[in-house]
């Protein structure tokens, strides 16, 4: 059996992966892109990961497509990174405050003076 050549668009995330945004069997001329290139791959088949999103990816010097897997943003998660957002803006208003209460008692001595 001989393998489709296929036509890969691709969005470069490193000099060697991107992530592929369409393949296409059979492009035609106004589908050709800079950021493409024709392989003679197989698509792999994707896994269903619990949690995790599949991203087909391509290694830009072997033409060889894969899936990355990334974790699923969850409420719980996403309720932990914005407490701790929350947290940091938080340690960076009470900072402000006491440079500006400092800024006001310096001004408060140098118009006592």
């Amino acid at each position: 059996m001989s393998k489709v050549t296929k036509y890969v668009i691709y969005e470069k995330l490193t000099d060697h992966i991107g992530n592929v945004q369409a393949v296409i069997q059979q492009p035609y001329p106004e589908q050709i892109v800079d950021n493409g290139m024709y392989i003679e791959r197989d698509i792999p088949q994707r896994e269903e990961v619990i949690n995790m999103d599949p991203y087909l990816r391509i290694n830009l010097e072997t033409q060889e497509l894969y899936y990355d897997y990334i974790a699923r943003e969850t409420f719980e998660s996403r309720t932990r990174a914005l407490q701790a957002e929350n947290d940091a803006l938080r340690a960076r208003d009470i900072e402000n405050r006491e440079s500006i209460a400092s800024l006001y008692e310096m001004l408060l001595k140098e118009a006592n003076a």
